[in-house]
């Protein structure tokens, strides 16, 4: 065996054990061992990066490589399924069926609408601007500034604030969490875990965040669902960390307001213990969520930031056996979600269960936040209903 071929083959295996550790690494609770997490956060490059191995082996005509590498990503089936999903016939999002039993829902972390962001201040909105023109039934917001609307002693927002009480006249209300706008009216679901929420280390002060909350719409024909918003713990990083990844200027970083009020604690932590940090907060959290999820309704809709891509503990803990996620079934191609320093990650989801069917999900590149909106079109179908219980 010649040198080079020799290489070729430990660097085969090599990438085909680390395909299959980071397909996989959702498997394993963080809170008992969290280093493979960070495996499972990169899994989209890594079978990404054995794809297109495996047609460089073809080219070269390294049978055996590339059938060896083809299987251990092909291994990794479940996640990549989800991670990476290509339906390229898949219907156009504006070409979704409308009527009575369409179901058209926005989910969208809004970045509290540039709230202080010296960039955009005083500007309308365009994230605000294009939930106004999206034409959805309902919309639930992540780190969304009280009361959902933007900067409102701005006179720029006059005309949006009063079209968004037009078309959105229920509205939930809140502070820096999750909130609902709704054509339909609802109410708030007092669960426990989903009302108390924790307290957060990584925000500018030590305040009561609200991880996940509920509503129960009614909807026309009588129909009934319920809304579950979540925004799981992030990974608390600043300006200078994500200077890492990406250069970021001095004048960015001066005006880092979530850098200068940040915990001391998490200050000091490395990159490293603020991901493995994160990921632990948000295994404990989707836990929790999950059990609310158990004791809910059938027909729901779990959407918001989780946080955490289809790779991860969070994302198969809430997702469990019963939930489909809309963006996998219907997507043409994968998405990233969050549109800042390079991370190319999809952490943003519409996951759902019951009388619903998705027919089209997209992510479009609109709006003025650090995260895309995902816009996902159900469908009532009485038949995709499951048999899950209460």
């Amino acid at each position: 065996m010649s040198r080079s071929h020799g290489i070729a083959r430990a660097l085969m295996l090599v990438v085909a054990v680390v395909t299959v550790a980071a397909g996989y690494a959702g498997h394993i609770d963080p809170r008992h061992w969290a280093w493979p997490a960070l495996l499972g956060l990169a899994y989209p490059a890594v079978a990404a990066g054995a794809a297109v191995l495996t047609v460089v082996w073809l080219l070269a005509r390294q049978w055996r490589l590339a059938v060896v590498q083809g299987a251990a990503l092909l291994l990794t089936w479940p996640s990549l399924a989800v991670n990476m999903p290509v339906h390229p016939f898949a219907q156009d999002l504006h070409a979704a069926p409308t009527s009575h039993d369409t179901l058209r829902i926005i989910t969208f972390n809004v970045n509290a609408f540039n709230r202080g962001n010296w960039r955009v201040r005083n500007k309308p909105s365009l994230s605000l601007r294009y939930i106004l023109d999206s034409g959805a039934q309902v919309v639930v917001l992540t780190q969304a500034p009280e009361h959902g609307a933007p900067h409102d002693s701005a006179r720029s927002f006059s005309t949006m604030l009063q079209a968004l009480d037009s078309i959105y006249p229920y509205r939930s209300h809140g502070s820096d969490d999750v909130l609902l706008f709704s054509r339909y009216p609802f109410e708030r679901v007092e669960i426990t875990p989903l009302q108390t929420g924790y307290d957060v280390l990584n925000y500018f002060k030590k305040v009561q965040h609200h991880y996940a909350l509920a509503y129960d719409l009614q909807l026309p024909g009588g129909r009934q669902l319920r809304v579950v918003g979540t925004y799981l713990h992030s990974f608390g990083l600043n300006l200078n960390d994500r200077d890492v990844f990406n250069n970021v200027s001095a004048e960015e970083k001066e005006h880092d307001h979530g850098a200068k009020g940040m915990n001391r604690e998490l200050w000091k932590m490395s990159i490293t213990d603020k991901l493995l940090r994160a990921f632990r907060l948000r295994a404990d959290e989707s836990c929790i969520l999950r059990a609310a999820l158990d004791a809910g309704p059938p027909n729901l809709v779990l959407c918001g930031d989780f946080n955490d891509t289809p790779a991860s503990f969070t994302y198969r803990t809430l997702r469990g056996d019963d939930l489909r996620d809309a963006y996998a079934e219907t997507a043409r191609w994968p998405a990233r979600t969050f549109n800042r320093y390079s991370f190319a990650v999809h952490i943003d989801h519409v996951l759902y269960r019951g009388a619903l069917r998705a027919v089209a999900c997209e992510v479009p590149k609109r709006g003025d936040s650090d995260h895309y909106p995902v816009v996902a079109t159900l469908v009532w179908d009485d038949k995709n209903e499951t048999n899950h219980t209460k």
